[in-house]
């Protein structure tokens, strides 16, 4: 089996059910189109509680969330909104009264969002029960469109959205692709839960979901013991003979981690997490599943093992070019005989199944960027080392100077290196005259392939300055505004919680620093001019900050933004086509300050 069998038959070991974990949801069933039912009529609609668990998230971002919650279209009556305060802050508590929401809070912080959610659970009564996450900003028939599926299927207890999000994740971000790579999570959430729901082994992703309270109460409420109380929550109901429902359609859009360094906390957690699940309530053994469900849920926890084999793909061919240890004792026409075939089917099925919306050589990326933090992760949970305790991943951050990830890059660039090394040492071999070169080559490329992920992998671990604190959205708005005490027509061309970009004509002195009024959804929002750009023609460019914006000017705003958009807010990119261009446009364009933050000389979280 030769000096590296044990790494071969670790990696034989874990790779066939790795891929059934890649493959086996999606091949399950192709996703059924999903065409929306009637609206009952209004008194039909059942009483709802929406559930807004926060611990230490910035009022800013709860604040949008619950706008989102405020301005729903579903009958208030029949509608109450809870913010659920796990950190018990004085200023929450005023944020829910000002805004007209109710504030939960509980004395003892056990159990994390779970406990969190269960106080919760005790103290309100309605027949359905919403979660969004506090990042999670609504659409206004969010409510609406996941409890319709549940109201409609008696054995139905729970519907799940995907997790949609506004901003860029580090992956589309630090390499400068944003709309040209798919956020990171799009394949799990849309099309892996939708060929789940098929077999009924639909997963609860903690949020942009609807309960029935009775399905709550039949599992005892949230699962609790686990730092991923939404996995467990889904087995355990199904388990029970309920159903879960898929709505595909995008319901509300949160913040996406923004640093790498956030990025491989969450994932780790979630990794450990439901590891934790599986061993709690081990899906072979869990009554009332059955055997497809079983396969898929094995399918999911084996799937977070994928750094430990990721790590044995990525050092076995540098232990040949650099220590003279063969992972595989063949002739090397056998090998590729045996691995090409294979190779070109998963990348064929890969692509079937996808349908362009992800590429191997993107996902092999995912792990590899992945594999160091997630391969200790599944290592201690599985031996059972001390358990991470739950944090809430950081969002909102803002930076005006790249931060790297020094421990991440560490780990790569001593991998680049000594592949490095072993090619130099093999050429020099070659020019001797030494060693086999059939499996030489074979060698180099499996080397070189895993080098170029992990280039991307250095690339991802520099977190590049991101210069706004709200995020802004293309708009295409024709209102007026007032100018010095002047009516004049404005178009709004972006739009944010902090401020604007609008066209007007050119024949007034616009100046920077004055104040400037435009009408919004009938509300006169207030702020003033930071920048003004001459534009081709008669027309002007200009950027105002709002002054602080008052609830009818908050809710204004947000009508034209969260509640429309269903896509990434605005970046100043050009049309990206590759990760050169996207990293070349990356360091020319977004190491400096925008004009006029450079300009006020002031803090980037200062600008909308």
């Amino acid at each position: 089996m030769g000096r590296c069998g044990l790494c071969a038959a670790m990696d034989s070991g874990t790779a066939w059910p790795l891929s059934i974990g890649h493959f086996l949801s999606p091949v399950v069933a192709l996703t059924r189109s999903w065409l929306p039912d009637p609206e009952p009529k209004a008194l039909l609609w059942p009483t709802v509680d929406i559930l807004v668990p926060t611990y230490n998230e910035d009022l800013s971002i709860l604040r949008r969330t619950l706008t989102g919650c405020i301005l729903q279209d579903y009958p208030p009556d029949r509608l109450h909104i809870y913010v659920c305060d796990d950190g018990a802050r004085p200023a929450v508590e005023h944020l829910a009264e000002v805004m007209g929401v109710r504030y939960l809070s509980r004395k003892t912080r056990t159990d994390a969002k779970a406990g969190n959610l269960n106080a919760a659970l005790a103290q309100t009564t309605s027949e359905f029960v919403v979660i969004f996450d506090a990042d999670m900003v609504p659409k206004p028939k969010a409510v609406k469109t996941l409890v319709k599926p549940v109201l409609q299927n008696t054995p139905c207890a729970f519907s799940q959205a995907p997790q949609a999000f506004f901003n860029h994740d580090p992956f589309q971000h630090n390499l400068g692709l944003y709309e040209a790579l798919p956020n990171e999570q799009d394949f799990f959430m849309r099309s892996l839960q939708a060929a789940r729901a098929q077999v009924n082994a639909l997963l609860f992703v903690g949020s942009n979901a609807a309960f029935r309270r009775q399905a709550l109460e039949a599992i005892g409420g949230f699962p609790t013991g686990t730092i991923t109380e939404d996995a467990a929550t889904s087995v355990l109901l199904e388990s029970q003979g309920w159903r879960g429902c898929f709505v595909p359609q995008v319901v509300a859009q949160g913040l996406a981690a923004e640093s790498y360094q956030e990025f491989l906390h969450q994932r780790a957690r979630w990794c450990r997490g439901n590891i934790q699940v599986f061993k709690q309530w081990n899906p072979l053994t869990l009554p009332g599943l059955s055997l497809m469900q079983r396969m898929i849920y094995l399918s999911g926890t084996l799937y977070w093992y994928f750094g430990m084999q990721k790590m044995i793909y990525l050092l076995a061919p540098l232990l040949y070019l650099d220590f003279d240890v063969r992972s595989l004792v063949a002739p090397t026409l056998w090998i590729v005989g045996l691995w090409l075939p294979a190779f070109l089917s998963q990348w064929m099925t890969f692509r079937r199944i996808t349908r362009g919306s992800r590429t191997l050589w993107w996902s092999h990326v995912y792990e590899v960027v992945q594999a160091p933090v997630m391969a200790a992760a599944a290592f201690c949970e599985t031996v059972g080392c001390k358990t991470q305790t739950f944090r809430v991943t950081e969002k909102n951050l803002t930076s005006d100077r790249p931060q790297v990830a020094w421990q991440s890059m560490a780990v790569f660039v001593v991998i680049l290196a000594m592949t490095a090394l072993g090619a130099i040492r093999r050429w020099h071999q070659m020019q001797m005259g030494a060693g086999p070169v059939g499996f030489l080559v074979l060698a180099a490329f499996w080397a070189l392939y895993n080098a170029a992920a992990i280039l991307t992998g250095v690339a991802v671990s520099v977190d590049w300055p991101r210069w706004r604190r709200t995020e802004r959205f293309r708009v295409n708005y024709t209102t007026y505004g007032v100018y010095r005490h002047r009516v004049v027509p404005v178009r709004v061309v972006d739009l944010s919680e902090g401020g604007c970009a609008v066209t007007v004509s050119g024949d007034s002195s616009w100046s920077v620093n004055d104040s400037f009024q435009i009408f919004l959804n009938g509300v006169d929002v207030t702020g003033h001019i930071v920048q003004r750009a001459d534009n081709q023609g008669d027309s002007v460019l200009l950027h105002v900050r709002w002054e602080a914006l008052d609830d009818l000017a908050y809710q204004a705003v947000f009508r034209l933004t969260y509640a429309q958009t269903t896509g990434f807010s605005l970046q100043s990119d050009p049309k990206i086509t590759s990760v050169f261009h996207g990293l070349r446009h990356r360091w020319h364009g977004t190491t400096r300050r925008p004009r006029y933050q450079q300009q006020s000389g002031q803090s980037p979280s200062m600008f909308g």
